[in-house]
């Protein structure tokens, strides 16, 4: 079982990317999914034990079956960025 394991929903939206539902440890902070969202996605973060390194995921969940979310990736990025991006990829 890991160290820590947590979870961050994003909605891409007409408006840009929504933060959805956040899972942090053991606690769940539930938000409305967006009505109008075109994709979902979720980072993962997980932290084995102390003496291992910070791993980051990103994957898309959700796909709304007749939008082409092209253009909102294009213009909202293909992902949100996340805290821990800066910290793992050294930029502070």
């Amino acid at each position: 079982m890991p160290l820590t394991n947590d979870i961050w929903e994003w909605h891409l939206t007409p408006t840009g990317w929504v933060l959805g539902t956040e899972r942090l440890n053991q606690f769940v902070e539930e938000r409305v999914t967006p009505e109008d969202r075109v994709l979902s996605g979720r980072f993962e973060e997980t932290l084995e034990d102390a003496f291992s390194e910070l791993k980051l995921t990103w994957e898309v969940f959700w796909q709304h079956p007749k939008a082409d979310p092209s253009h909102l990736l294009s213009k909202f990025g293909e992902k949100p960025r996340h805290v821990a991006e800066n910290i793992l990829s050294g930029v502070m």
